[in-house]
Formats: structure tokens, C-alpha cells, sequence
């Protein structure tokens, strides 16, 4: 049973993304040569990769049609390249380029940088109980995720609406 003190904590971390999104967004415009619709399909075919249009498409919670649209504008950039699927002649791979890779890092640097300067105005206890939370965290949304994927993908032709159900009811099992 969720607690008020969960929804709250809930809450507080989905008042983060904004700010996240903004760091995200300025390090882009000032630090990289990408534009900033481009970051999210790049960063994610960048942990990804190579992988299919379509897989993209998932990832980003982007339509077929949109994915297509910001995978041709990294294409045309340089910073991905297509290649034929070798286990399927007909598909093709999605691959980030060696400069896709360099603008990425070089984002990222800029905005690892401004969340550095943030962080260092956090008191010590602050800094060591988000250190350890962190990873935790990040450990809890990844399985959150994989079950999420296993119910929807695996279960959706027996019974879709109570796989998907029971795999919500059931939630992220603990990370320690």
C-alpha cells in the first residue's frame, strides 16, 4: 500500500524532471552542435545502439513517424548512420557515428558540469544520502521498466489487460 510519504517522494522526483530537462536542453544549445529535439533519440540510441527504427521509436515514446523524422535529421547530420540488419535483409540498424558519440559526451560534460555546481551547494549528509540513493534508484526504474516491458511484450496475445494489470498491482521488486 502506497503512503502518503511515498506520493510525495513520487511527486518531488517528477518535479525534478523539468530542471533536468532545462540543464539537458542548455548544455545542447550552448555546449554541442546538436539541436535540442535531437538529444533524447541520440542519448538514447547512444545507451542502445544499434538497434531497429522501431525499438527507437519505443524508447522515446516517439510515433513511427517521428521517429523516422529525427532519425533522418541525425543521418543528415552525421551523428547516425543506417546499416542493413546482417539476421535480417529487409530491416535496418540504427548506429551512432563517432561524431554522434563526441557531441553526446560533449553535452553531457556540459551538463554533468552544471549538476556538479549544484551538487557542491548541497550540504555533506544531503550529497552522501543522494550518493547512495542513486544508484538504487536507478536500479528500481530499470526493473520497473523490464517488468512493464515483459507484461506488455510477452503477455500481450494471452490475456493483455491482466497481464499488464497484474504487473502493475505487482510493482518493482525491492533493489538493495
Amino acid at each position: 500500500m502506497t503512503t502518503g510519504e511515498e506520493l510525495a517522494l513520487a511527486q518531488g522526483l517528477l518535479e525534478l524532471l523539468p530542471y533536468l530537462g532545462r540543464v539537458l536542453s542548455k548544455s545542447a544549445r550552448e555546449h554541442g552542435a546538436i539541436s535540442v529535439d535531437r538529444i533524447k533519440p541520440l542519448g538514447l540510441l547512444t545507451q542502445a545502439g544499434p538497434i531497429r527504427a522501431g525499438e527507437l521509436a519505443e524508447l522515446c515514446h516517439l510515433t513511427p513517424a517521428a521517429v523516422t523524422h529525427a532519425i533522418d535529421a541525425l543521418v543528415a547530420d552525421g551523428l547516425a548512420r543506417r546499416e542493413d540488419d546482417p539476421v535480417d535483409r529487409r530491416a535496418v540498424l540504427l548506429h551512432v557515428t563517432p561524431k554522434g558519440r563526441r557531441e553526446m559526451a560533449r553535452v553531457q560534460h556540459a551538463a554533468v558540469a552544471t549538476l556538479v555546481r549544484t551538487v557542491e551547494g548541497l550540504d555533506p549528509g544531503t550529497r552522501s544520502a543522494l550518493r547512495d540513493a542513486l544508484p538504487k534508484l536507478k536500479a528500481a526504474l530499470a526493473q520497473s521498466e523490464r517488468v512493464s516491458s515483459f507484461a506488455v511484450h510477452e503477455f500481450s496475445t494471452i490475456a493483455p489487460d491482466r497481464a499488464v494489470t497484474n504487473a502493475v498491482k505487482r510493482g518493482p521488486r525491492s533493489v538493495r
